[in-house]
């Protein structure tokens, strides 16, 4: 079975986050969705205590942000926060 994190990122968020954008969703459904994904992430962390799995976990995460770029989806961040649409302007104007 998928973990939380997976299926809010895989089936959840696409659908979800054109909401979010919008100002669709009110903060307090907001609020509440991230206090159950920092939960479910901070269960995944934590490791029961178990210091040398919690070792290791941090070390296979250092690891892993070695081998990545330092940013990741610039394509995507471009669109979304340098293009603006012309309507914007003529609606300020």
């Amino acid at each position: 079975m998928d973990n939380l994190y997976s299926v809010l990122n895989n089936h959840v968020q696409p659908g979800v986050m054109p909401l979010v954008e919008r100002g669709w969703v009110p903060d307090s459904a907001l609020r509440f969705g991230m206090r159950r994904l920092l939960e479910s992430t901070l269960k995944m962390v934590q490791f029961d205590g178990d210091v040398e799995k919690q070792s290791e976990y941090l070390s296979q995460f250092i690891a892993d942000l070695k081998q990545r770029n330092i940013a990741e989806q610039t394509k995507a961040a471009n669109e979304q926060h340098y293009e603006v649409p012309a309507g914007k302007f003529r609606s300020n104007f």
